[in-house]
């Protein structure tokens, strides 16, 4: 018998209205990532369940918020000031996760600089990034208590 949980992840501007959190995202955001289970929207991650996944997912408490919201980047580009705005980590924080990214070669420098000499950063194509929005949809979806993990089937005889 195989258990089936109906979890919608969608792309693109949430239509509903969300209690505040350490991570923000703009409301126009182009790539925001909703869940909703079964029709219903799921509540915010509290960062605690957020963390703790991450933590788990990652060996750190905050590199799923990072990779969330680089993943969300419309064009691919983003800085650690906005990064840090969206997330609430610290800028040192960020830096010390971006050198763990880019020895994977998820994450480049790029030449560009802001006006306000601000570095350029760009992620590489790679499925880590979808994984990432997956992954953060999860956290709010068991942070509401809607998740519930899909097994693969047993043959039978075993």
């Amino acid at each position: 018998m195989v258990r089936v949980v109906n979890v919608t992840f969608t792309l693109g501007a949430s239509d509903t209205q969300h209690a505040p959190r350490r991570r923000t995202t703009p409301r126009d955001a182009p790539t925001a990532l909703s869940a909703s289970c079964e029709n219903e929207a799921v509540d915010t991650v509290p960062s605690e369940q957020s963390e703790e996944l991450s933590k788990l997912a990652f060996g750190s408490n905050h590199m799923l918020a990072l990779m969330a919201e680089i993943a969300r980047s419309s064009d691919g580009k983003f800085s650690t000031p906005s990064v840090a705005a969206a997330t609430g980590l610290s800028t040192s924080t960020i830096h010390a996760l971006l050198k763990r990214l880019k020895q994977l070669g998820l994450v480049r420098r790029t030449d560009e600089v802001t006006p306000e000499r601000v570095r350029i950063y760009q992620r590489a194509v790679h499925p880590t990034w979808d994984y990432a929005l997956r992954l953060e949809a999860e956290a709010d979806a068991r942070a509401a208590g809607t998740f519930t993990i899909q097994w693969e089937p047993t043959p039978a005889g075993r």
